[in-house]
């Protein structure tokens, strides 16, 4: 999982994103297209936001794959934990 800001997102939400959650955070240029560019190449799960607090939240087609095989929640987690 990672998270996409440009650089005027709040430094503490940057720290907190990395050290609390453990989540890797990329920096783009202001801009939805540059956002939207860098979270498709970040992983299977990619948040990306602007301070104005428009964002999205994309997710690999490989892990969609791997949501529509699941047959449980518990078989999602063991899914994307093993497989992705």
């Amino acid at each position: 999982m990672a998270a996409v800001q440009t650089a005027y997102a709040n430094g503490s939400s940057t720290e907190y994103l990395k050290k609390a959650l453990k989540v890797d955070v990329m920096c783009t240029p202001t801009g939805v297209k540059h956002l939207h560019r860098a979270a498709e190449q970040a992983g299977d799960i990619a948040v990306y936001f602007e301070p104005n607090g428009h964002g999205t939240v994309l997710f690999s087609s490989k892990f969609r794959s791997a949501i529509q095989q699941a047959r449980t929640c518990c078989h999602i987690v063991v899914l994307f934990h093993l497989e992705l």
